[in-house]
């Protein structure tokens, strides 16, 4: 979408997913076995794509989705989303879904080893979570050229936190060119590990990040 409005574009791969040591048995079982008044909550797209290839379990099982472009690749598979946070982080997630009205249980289906906020949020509100692995994320180290082509670019977009992370095991913030970014969430990774986002998506979607994206190197 960028190539085809004028930009060069440098596709630089830094993680990569792959399934679960389960073999994705425990996600399957979790699913099976999901009942009424559970919450399935995903954060992640990946996640969801993952998730999307099951049936949505039996009514009474609500869906949770930290942002439209997570709860897009459910719904065009199938499910319904019940909830969607006005700000699409983790941390409005978990404050959106509050405190259950009795004994309340969160299936949280992410990676093997997602950042603990979210979790530890919903536990401090009385949630029983169930963190259910989907898939694993080990970073890639690409072509030092294509890094080096990267760095003398117009903007850097990131779409994940891995991404933000992997990306400096292999520059500095310093090399580093201006940040754009898909969403809130990225965005906090973003500041987190020291870099300033230049600009994040008015809406996070795809189309929102090339929107953002052809804004902000116009403007520059």
């Amino acid at each position: 979408m960028l190539s085809e409005r004028g930009a060069e574009v440098i596709s630089i791969p830094v993680t990569e997913s792959s399934p679960p040591a389960d073999g994705l048995v425990h996600l399957e079982e979790a699913i099976r076995h999901a009942s009424v008044g559970d919450i399935i909550a995903v954060t992640s797209a990946t996640a969801s794509r993952v998730l999307a290839a099951f049936s949505m379990p039996t009514s009474g099982v609500s869906v949770a989705a930290v942002g439209p472009a997570t709860a897009d690749v459910l719904e065009r598979n199938g499910w319904s989303v019940d909830i969607v946070p006005k700000r699409h982080t983790a941390a409005d997630l978990a404050v959106e879904l509050g405190s259950p009205s009795g004994t309340g249980r969160v299936m949280y289906v992410a990676a093997a080893a997602p950042r603990p906020e979210f979790a530890m949020a919903l536990q401090a509100s009385g949630w029983i979570v169930d963190h259910v692995v989907a898939y694993e994320t080990r970073a890639v180290i690409p072509d030092p050229a294509v890094v080096d082509l990267a760095i003398a670019a117009d903007a850097v977009i990131f779409t994940a936190g891995s991404s933000v992370r992997s990306w400096l095991q292999l520059v500095t913030s310093a090399e580093t060119p201006p940040v754009v970014t898909i969403g809130p969430a990225t965005s906090e990774t973003v500041r987190a590990e020291g870099l300033t986002v230049a600009v994040e998506a008015a809406v996070q979607s795809i189309e929102g990040l090339v929107e953002a994206v052809v804004d902000f190197v116009g403007d520059a």
